[in-house]
């Protein structure tokens, strides 16, 4: 894999009340296996967001990402990891018009789009 490309963990969404944390920490072992690198720089978008954050809550899998873009889902109350220890980059929009509760997170770096969806 060469260095700035892209995985995509694709997961159905739509599944009833499914922890996905396993099976993104299966994927992520294969891509540092895969790559060599010791951690990943990991984007969640939409309810991506929420896996992420659920992932990152732990702190060995949190060990695993270096970054965490936060793409187009909801507020959280701060950075992403234990104690937030993850940097987070949150991108949202006012022009979002899935997202109810989107807006700054305290402690990230945050930006927000006027119009983009």
């Amino acid at each position: 894999m060469c260095e700035g490309s892209f995985s995509a963990f694709d997961w159905n969404s739509l599944g009833p009340g499914a922890e996905h944390s396993a099976d993104l920490d299966i994927f992520i072992d294969a891509l540092l296996v895969e790559t060599g690198h010791s951690q990943v720089n990991l984007m969640g978008h939409s309810a991506g967001g929420g896996v992420s954050y659920a992932y990152l809550q732990d702190a060995d899998r949190a060990s695993k990402v270096a970054h965490y873009a936060h793409i187009g889902s909801f507020s959280n109350d701060g950075p992403a990891g234990p104690d937030g220890g993850i940097p987070t980059l949150n991108l949202w929009s006012e022009g979002d018009f899935v997202i109810d509760d989107k807006g700054d997170i305290e402690g990230a770096t945050n930006v927000m789009l006027v119009t983009e969806d």
